[in-house]
């Protein structure tokens, strides 16, 4: 396409028009919302964009956790908002709290017995036990929980790969650092999880 011959012109004319095309800023020219939101339907987003929105979006009919619906929800917004490091942490607290409720659920004996053999210091004075969801984070650390998970094949090992990776992804995301989280990388980490972990473990 041919460049228009007065571009400064171009843009005073896009922005006096009612309603406005384009703002100026002190950073520069933005494009008005409206506009934007125009593009967004025309263009449309990244095919993979648009499977892990629709992966998030088709979930609530498969988590009758209210808990979980509550993740649930609050990744996508974040996801939908570009907001990926809070929607990384969202992510991982669904799937966490996924894997706890499977536990109580169906392998309760199996990993209150495993976890007196991978760690029997924590039952020096008394014998402890899981009961409730609430009980994992008053007792064990998440990679103690993966490990103990693993170690009584509540969870495959490929599964428990797949957990610590992401736990360290979710630590990186949750602390104050340098650590960039980009779209790609969001993506990646919420189809992971969903996929194999979420869905995985019914």
């Amino acid at each position: 396409m041919d460049l228009p011959s007065n571009v400064s012109q171009m843009l005073i004319s896009m922005e006096s028009k009612k309603p406005k095309q384009f703002l100026k800023t002190k950073f520069g020219w933005k494009l008005e919302k409206r506009i934007r939101d125009a593009f967004d339907i025309r263009f449309g987003q990244r095919q993979a964009t648009v499977q892990v929105t629709k992966m998030l979006g088709d979930l609530p009919a498969r988590i009758p956790s209210f808990p979980e619906r509550t993740f649930l929800d609050e990744a996508l917004i974040c996801f939908s908002h570009g907001a990926f490091r809070a929607a990384t942490v969202m992510t991982w607290c669904l799937a966490f709290h996924h894997l706890c409720s499977y536990i109580i659920k169906n392998k309760l004996n199996e990993f209150n017995t495993r976890w007196q053999i991978n760690f029997p210091s924590h039952h020096k004075n008394n014998v402890r036990v899981i009961v409730v969801v609430d009980d994992f984070g008053d007792h064990l650390k998440e990679s103690e929980i993966i490990e103990i998970a693993k170690s009584a094949s509540i969870i495959s090992n490929d599964v428990a790969k797949i957990l610590k990776e992401k736990l360290g992804k979710r630590n990186s995301a949750a602390h104050p650092s340098s650590v960039k989280i980009a779209q790609l990388q969001a993506e990646e980490f919420i189809d992971d999880l969903v996929n194999n972990v979420v869905l995985k473990l019914v």
